[in-house]
């Protein structure tokens, strides 16, 4: 069951092309529909046959942070990536039985470029700094749906 959780939020509205034409500040109560890992989320990506609301926004939020990110690659910014390693354990002793290299999927770097345009908020550097605050991207559908 969701819960209901009070934030201060920062909301975008964006053109199709990821610019930013409106920043709003407001009090908010989130209330999550899904949770989703990372795989999960890039396998709704991949599934043409879904064709869900939360899954269409996800398409649409990732179109937009290729963009984005196409953008700060452009602009001279360095793509810092390194693999990540997973331990499988013995469920008794604990100790290593194998190693694999971890997958990072598009979704890893969805949510790595949301956060990294949020340093570029004007006067917006102390939200940061409180843990209470998060970013959330307002994304309208090709209806001007969110």
């Amino acid at each position: 069951m969701s819960v209901e959780r009070l934030t201060f939020s920062v909301l975008w509205e964006m053109t199709p092309e990821a610019e930013v034409v409106d920043t709003k500040y407001c009090k908010a109560i989130i209330k999550s529909r899904e949770a989703l890992s990372y795989a999960e989320a890039q396998a709704r990506i991949d599934d043409p046959q879904d064709q869900s609301e939360i899954t269409t926004s996800l398409r649409n939020l990732l179109r937009l942070t290729r963009i984005i990110r196409a953008k700060r690659v452009a602009a001279g910014a360095l793509e810092l990536a390194s693999q990540e390693v997973r331990f499988e354990l013995d469920s008794e002793t604990q100790d290593p039985t194998d190693v694999a290299e971890y997958q990072q999927k598009e979704t890893n770097k969805l949510i790595e470029d949301g956060a990294g345009q949020k340093t570029k908020i004007p006067g917006s550097a102390g939200l940061w700094e409180n843990p209470q605050c998060d970013t959330w991207i307002s994304v309208e559908g090709p209806e001007g749906k969110p």
